[in-house]
């Protein structure tokens, strides 16, 4: 014998649904856009000379 669920109204109709997932992708592709920045910025003021967690040195940083 299968236990029989009773179906339930959604929390938001279709319309706030699909408004919803395109916020959504938006602030994804926001998030992704800042990280590839934070990224370029990294990579555009690294320099070689600068000492690290594994080269500690007295020099001063670049």
């Amino acid at each position: 014998m299968a236990y029989q669920a009773r179906g339930r109204d959604p929390l938001f109709d279709s319309n706030m649904q699909a408004a919803i997932e395109k916020r959504g992708k938006e602030l994804a592709g926001l998030a992704l856009i800042a990280l590839g920045l934070m990224a370029a910025a990294m990579i555009g003021s690294y320099t070689p000379d600068d000492p690290s967690w594994l080269s500690a040195t007295d020099a001063p940083v670049q």
